[in-house]
């Protein structure tokens, strides 16, 4: 995984966020998921090498990490391979 895009967003979650992948997605996934801290969202796979998620809301300011999980939420990376870990802030709107 390279990056995150945008890395933060609002407490009610929601909007898109893209993670550009180091290397091309695995051919035909059996389900591509977002893991943002502990939920596990859907995720779209583009041709361009990247994922496009949607991240979940919480209940207050706070930042976790991104990792992709290719086979349905068995596995997921960075976590497996050696990656430094994405992160997204979740920040309260004035």
């Amino acid at each position: 995984l390279l990056s995150l895009s945008p890395a933060s967003g609002p407490l009610s979650g929601g909007g898109a966020v893209t993670v550009r992948l180091a290397s091309a997605a695995p051919h035909w996934p059996v389900a591509v998921l977002c893991r943002f801290g502990l939920v596990q969202v859907p995720a779209q796979v583009h041709v361009s090498g990247s994922v496009t998620c949607s991240p979940p809301a919480v209940t207050r300011p706070t930042r976790v990490s991104v990792a992709l999980s290719w086979d349905g939420g068995v596995s997921f990376s960075p976590a497996n391979d050696g990656d430094l870990p994405l992160w997204y802030s979740y920040t309260a709107l004035c």
